[in-house]
């Protein structure tokens, strides 16, 4: 059942992603829907960042996991606890 709604959440992310919002003619917004995290894994999430900073070009979330890559072309990192960020920013 979670892999059901996950899929329908995808799928109506694809509809609004990115949807413009005409207020009047002369101004129109984009409106973006992002995923919820849970408090645990944003905290891990906003830690995870400190990695930008030590040579890490990517760190970002999707499906409530933690992902992070050093450069184009290296392998994505799964970032599963805070100690294994402790790592690698030594």
């Amino acid at each position: 059942m979670v892999g059901d709604l996950s899929k329908e959440n995808q799928m109506l992310r694809k509809d609004v992603d990115g949807l413009k919002l005409t207020l009047n003619k002369e101004e129109s917004k984009r409106i973006f829907v992002d995923e919820e995290l849970t408090k645990e894994t944003y905290q891990l999430f906003k830690h995870s960042r400190q990695l930008k900073g030590v040579g890490y070009k990517y760190v970002w979330h999707r499906e409530g996991k933690i992902l992070a890559r050093k450069n184009d072309g290296f392998d994505i990192i799964f970032i599963r606890n805070v100690n294994q960020v402790n790592d690698l920013l030594k």
